[in-house]
């Protein structure tokens, strides 16, 4: 996991040179490393777990599915990070649902 790695060594050198400001600091700019690396729209929904039955991540891409007819303005992408026995079954839903081009998996 060279990313958590190198988030680590990146949140010490900024604690470092923060010195008493509030740990919002480092978080936001260690999430923007994350969004600007992994190519993340600005704001997203994020699901980080195994993907596997009592999960049931397939819910919430329902709910996602959902939301993004509901809602007005500018909708979130969901970001799905994990893996599991049901990555495929999770896949083949996004597809079916036509959420293919904001949803990360």
């Amino acid at each position: 996991m060279s990313l958590s790695r190198g988030a680590t060594a990146a949140r010490g050198k900024l604690l470092l040179e923060l010195g008493d400001r509030p740990f919002d600091h480092v978080d936001q700019f260690l999430g923007q490393i994350v969004r600007v690396r992994h190519g993340l729209p600005e704001k997203y929904f994020l699901c980080l777990c195994r993907f596997v039955p009592v999960k049931n991540v397939p819910a919430l891409v329902n709910a996602y599915a959902q939301y993004r007819k509901a809602v007005d303005g500018a909708p979130w992408d969901l970001v799905l990070c994990g893996d599991g026995s049901e990555k495929p079954r999770i896949a083949a839903l996004v597809n079916s649902l036509g959420i293919r081009d904001v949803v990360r998996l």
